[in-house]
């Protein structure tokens, strides 16, 4: 397994624990029946399950798996750029959402509370940054049924 898809599937899984304990916490806040800031939490935990455990583990598992029409990855920088951009982007909306709510609630105008609105934009771009960045090294790596069977037909 490349060493690229390691990281991808072992940071995933950091993401899965985090995201099930944040879940955990808003249950039990449910049965309590007050956790400060339990409502500002739940888009941190679908973006923890989500973008950061799903999306991550899924980009492990196809970056080592989709065929290779050569013994080397095409586009490798490109997919760890990716995975930079990815947690980058993930990390920044995680701590940005949060404070950005809290700002929003408290509807504070200073420069303080402009910066916190836009981290989860920020955060948010990074995100999709990665995945585009992440398109390059599959793509070339998708072929048709025809490229495949030509590939068959020269090799028999």
């Amino acid at each position: 397994m490349p060493k690229l898809s390691c990281w991808f599937l072992k940071t995933s899984l950091l993401y899965f624990l985090a995201g099930t304990t944040l879940g955990a916490f808003m249950l039990l806040g449910k049965g309590i029946g007050y956790i400060p800031f339990q409502g500002i939490l739940l888009e941190d935990h679908m973006e923890l399950l989500l973008i950061g455990w799903v999306f991550q583990f899924v980009f492990g598992i196809g970056f080592w798996i989709f065929p290779r029409a050569d013994k080397k990855r095409k586009y490798e920088l490109s997919a760890w750029l990716s995975f930079y951009f990815f947690n980058a982007g993930l990390i920044l909306f995680l701590t940005g959402a949060p404070l950005a709510q809290m700002v929003f609630h408290g509807h504070s105008a200073s420069l303080i509370s402009s910066v916190f609105r836009f981290l989860p934009l920020a955060g948010e771009s990074l995100v999709v940054l990665g995945l585009i960045f992440f398109i390059f090294p599959i793509w070339v790596r998708v072929q048709g049924i025809s490229q495949v069977l030509e590939k068959y037909r020269e090799k028999g």
